[in-house]
């Protein structure tokens, strides 16, 4: 993917890619990262192992 920095979380007991989060990279990734992924990695992290 041009210009997108794709984050993703492997499950190698059922072979699932989890899609994460998808950001433009034209940006400042480091201001980015900060406000996007740090506040919101520990809820998707638990969203997507969660057995609700």
């Amino acid at each position: 993917m041009d210009n997108y920095l794709v984050f993703y979380l492997l499950n190698d007991a059922n072979g699932v890619v989890n899609i994460v989060h998808i950001m433009y990279g034209g940006r400042d990734i480091s201001k980015q990262f900060h406000d996007i992924w740090i506040k919101k990695a520990a809820r998707l992290i638990s969203s997507c192992f969660s057995h609700d």
